[in-house]
């Protein structure tokens, strides 16, 4: 019987040049850093997970994006084309929705394994129930999806961020204030 792996080909293998996965690790780089290792991927065409994790750009490498157009036709043909492949690399991402002690189980999935990990090592959790033995950078999945995409709106599109995404967090605020709520009249606060 094949493997799922054993069975990549170049477009499979092209798409996957194009997926990230939300999820700390080892390997994991930060959001600033994905879009350009994705185009590293894609450039040298590879997608094995035992190849060396793309290397961080030091701060001098950095470049501020400089056309903020939210339609890439408007603007120079140069415009265009810039803000265009500041976003190409990108196609989809994924997150793991499940209690933190299943996620290294399914992380470990051979049909992960040749994702690009990205990391939010800068977020801090607001979840109302404490993960016994996880640090609080260890988000809830809606978090994690919020800050994903702020930080991806922030630093790969290079746009101010104005509350585009807050609404994500609607019921989670809402779940969060009624907990907090029923905490103070039992008196566990």
């Amino acid at each position: 019987m094949l493997t799922w792996r054993r069975c990549y080909s170049k477009s499979v293998s092209a798409f996957f040049s194009q997926v990230v996965l939300v999820f700390p690790g080892p390997g994991a780089v930060s959001v600033q850093d994905m879009i350009q290792c994705l185009r590293d991927r894609s450039n040298n065409g590879s997608v094995d997970p035992f190849d060396e994790p793309c290397l961080k750009r030091l701060k001098s490498e950095v470049q501020t994006p400089t056309h903020t157009a939210k339609d890439p036709q408007s603007g120079t043909p140069d415009e265009s084309k810039s803000s265009e492949s500041r976003v190409n690399p990108l196609r989809r991402v994924v997150f793991i929705d499940s209690t933190w002690n299943q996620t290294n189980k399914i992380s470990t999935d051979e049909r992960l394994q040749g994702l690009l990990q990205v990391e939010l090592k800068t977020r801090k959790t607001c979840f109302w129930r404490s993960q016994k033995g996880k640090p609080d950078t260890y988000l809830a999945t809606i978090e994690a999806i919020y800050y994903f995409l702020k930080d991806f709106h922030q630093h790969c599109l290079g746009q101010e961020y104005s509350g585009e995404y807050d609404n994500l967090l609607f019921f989670y605020s809402y779940l969060h204030q009624l907990i907090n709520k029923a905490k103070t009249s039992a008196g566990k606060c």
